[in-house]
């Protein structure tokens, strides 16, 4: 009698004959799903180790919660880095959660190794001038995507993707790194003509490949900037399986160009919210110039920056942030002693930093 035990890692590349013709059977799918499944092999990989004032189980409970698509040698690497980098500090190391959130600043899922799987560190905080559209997006994405079992439970579908789309220049990329970070999920940011080929069929595989490995480290956020290069084959693969996008994974699209994407792909279930980023307002640009102004020295007045926003028409967030970096250089040019960028530091900026937008 012969029996064979198949092992693999990528179910969706076997031949089809071999899953559906009872060569192989039973599939035994073997995951780690649940934070309660982490911490127990955290707990096993850490039983050695000494922890502040008996705080094991806290910390390692709040490591499984924040480890989402970790497997078990994840796990595992994430302890050896933890106790690597407490060692090279002192010979017998008490570890605290720290310890574990610097760790997970170098350690990633295996599954997003081959990805470009980092994002920006911009946070919503840091936004200026945008706050209605901040609102938006944590009421229509962020909590259903954060609490999708409860949303479930209520019979609610949350959305599967979003679509962020104005000129360029109005902080599209920088918006949607800030909705990766504030739900802290896995995140596999793709830049779309990279992932595009030339090679029939190349590209379509490279977009399945990349929701095959998300899924695989969900929840995650698929980040496709430019999208729009990448609409055919994304439909293409979700067409031929809907589950691409079973709730754990979630789409952010960003273009400049909302007005070549197939109607199918806008569809409920697809990139089903779309917001429109436009030019900031005056109050806007009021906004923005003051919160870049506030990371600096300055002696501008509430009322010369509303009296310069009013100027500066045309002008992106972008663009005001580099008439306020450049207004500091001026200000150091012409003398190291200087402690603070004044409005006329500012007046001068404005008139080496050309507008974004003829309005």
């Amino acid at each position: 009698m012969c029996f064979i035990v198949g092992i693999t890692n990528k179910l969706e590349a076997l031949d089809s004959y071999i899953r559906h013709h009872q060569r192989l059977r039973p599939m035994i799918e073997i995951s780690i799903r649940t934070a309660e499944q982490r911490a127990q092999i955290l707990a096993y990989h850490t039983k050695s180790y000494s922890f502040d004032a008996d705080q094991q189980e806290q910390i390692l409970v709040e490591v499984a919660r924040v480890t989402h698509g970790f497997v078990g040698s994840d796990l595992q690497g994430l302890c050896r880095e933890v106790i690597v980098q407490a060692l090279r500090k002192t010979s017998s190391p008490i570890l605290g959660l720290k310890d574990f959130q610097n760790a997970l600043k170098t350690v990633r899922p295996a599954a997003l190794h081959d990805l470009i799987s980092k994002v920006p560190n911009h946070k919503f905080e840091q936004l200026f001038g945008i706050d209605d559209v901040i609102r938006q997006i944590r009421a229509k994405v962020v909590q259903p995507f954060r609490d999708f079992a409860k949303y479930n439970e209520m019979g609610v579908t949350p959305p599967r993707g979003i679509l962020l789309h104005g000129s360029s220049g109005v902080g599209k990329t920088v918006l949607a790194c800030a909705v990766v970070n504030e739900t802290g999920f896995n995140c596999v940011y793709v830049e779309g003509p990279k992932i595009k080929s030339k090679v029939v069929g190349a590209s379509e595989r490279n977009i399945a490949d990349v929701f095959s490995q998300a899924r695989s480290s969900a929840p995650c956020i698929l980040l496709f900037d430019q999208v729009t290069s990448n609409l055919a084959e994304m439909d293409g693969v979700l067409a031929a399986d809907p589950n691409e996008l079973s709730g754990r994974v979630f789409i952010v699209g960003v273009t400049n160009r909302p007005g070549v994407i197939d109607a199918a792909v806008m569809r409920p279930g697809r990139l089903d919210e779309h917001i429109a980023l436009q030019p900031p307002s005056k109050e806007a640009r009021c906004e923005i110039l003051r919160g870049f102004l506030a990371r600096m020295p300055n002696t501008v007045s509430n009322e010369d920056a509303e009296a310069m926003s009013a100027q500066l028409k045309g002008y992106s967030g972008a663009d005001l942030e580099n008439i306020c970096r450049e207004a500091a250089l001026l200000a150091l040019r012409s003398d190291l002693s200087v402690q603070e960028v004044t409005f006329d530091h500012l007046q001068k900026a404005v008139k080496v930093v050309p507008p974004s937008f003829n309005l």
